[in-house]
């Protein structure tokens, strides 16, 4: 019987989300504004892929069984669909899915579900050409609803996340939330988080929201499965071939049901989104000792780890991560 990662709250972590750029091709309002001092990590400090496989067996064999391959954008990496295949390979992994701005996702389709990719979220907080410009700094939405496209075309599962700003009209959720009335992919509000340059951006709760939805859509349900290894609450709406979610990560109230960890580019594990804490896996990948004991300590490593999840995220009440793309939202 394989060891288990058990949180000092009872959670059973199996979700890891894996960073492997602080790098992205979009200077989106809340992340990497324009004009924002932008320092980034040597890519000799970044981890290697063999690395990023090599921590990712250890997590498998304390129970890790989803993974999601975020940024930055991953696909401003060289390689990324190697990378897929190097994790989708191991022993008990049975998901890996990826994030992404949307922007190289059509070119990079076809070698990544030939590298074993499950699924993908693609970032989109409004279907307005020059709102969209306005919040990434680049009139590139034609390129993202062309990823989004053919990834519904080859059968991918794609979820959209729109960052909830509180700027946007409700209509803009409504467009947004037209997508799912004729092609199967997951609509998800996600609150403004305040790290880097979030904390000075006003946002709108997915609880203000889920209300107008409720009265926009009377016939509006909860589903009744669990869908995806995240804390996303699910909507269903008649006549709709996909559903609406929600994820208030500012409010924490989906704490309870958070399976994750997360390895940042720079060879971290963290606990929480929210938390400054981290365990270093770097040191332990490059120590020069020889693998079965490196894998002793990077599985002792995700223990610490486990052993310094919070019961709850401690946005506002704890110095905040400068930058999203530096740990991968």
């Amino acid at each position: 019987m394989r060891k288990l990662l058990i949180d000092p709250y009872g959670r059973t972590l199996s979700y890891l989300r894996i960073s492997v750029t602080d790098r992205c091709s979009l200077r989106c309002l809340y992340c990497q504004p324009q004009g924002m001092r932008v320092s980034k990590a040597p890519m000799e400090e970044i981890l290697t892929f063999a690395e990023i496989r090599e921590a990712a067996e250890a997590g498998a064999e304390l129970g890790i069984r989803d993974i999601r391959v975020t940024g930055g954008e991953p696909l401003a990496r060289k390689g990324c669909p190697d990378l897929v295949r190097l994790l989708a390979d191991i022993p008990g992994i049975r998901s890996v899915s990826m994030t992404t701005n949307g922007l190289a996702l059509k070119e990079a389709l076809p070698a990544l579900l030939e590298a074993g990719l499950t699924g993908v979220n693609v970032s989109l907080d409004t279907l307005d050409r020059k709102t969209y410009e306005r919040i990434t700094g680049k009139d590139a939405l034609k390129d993202v609803l062309a990823g989004i496209g053919e990834a519904l075309r080859l059968g991918l599962p794609v979820k959209i996340n729109a960052v909830l700003l509180k700027d946007l009209s409700l209509e803009n959720a409504f467009a947004l939330i037209d997508l799912a009335r004729t092609q199967p992919l997951c609509v998800r509000f996600i609150e403004m988080m305040p790290i880097g340059a979030g904390k000075d951006l006003a946002g709108l709760s997915c609880r203000a929201l889920t209300k107008e939805l409720m009265t926009h859509y009377p016939g509006m349900v909860p589903c009744r499965e669990k869908l995806g290894a995240g804390p996303a609450s699910y909507y269903e709406i008649p006549g709709f071939a996909g559903k609406i979610g929600m994820i208030p990560a500012a409010c924490g109230s989906f704490c309870s049901r958070c399976t994750r960890l997360r390895l940042t580019s720079m060879g971290a594990l963290r606990p929480c989104l929210s938390s400054e804490k981290e365990v270093d896996v770097k040191e332990i990948l490059r120590s020069g000792k020889d693998r079965e004991t490196r894998m002793r300590l990077l599985q002792a490593a995700y223990k610490r780890a486990a052993e310094e999840k919070p019961q709850q995220s401690t946005f506002g009440s704890r110095p905040q991560p400068e930058c999203m793309a530096e740990i991968g939202g």
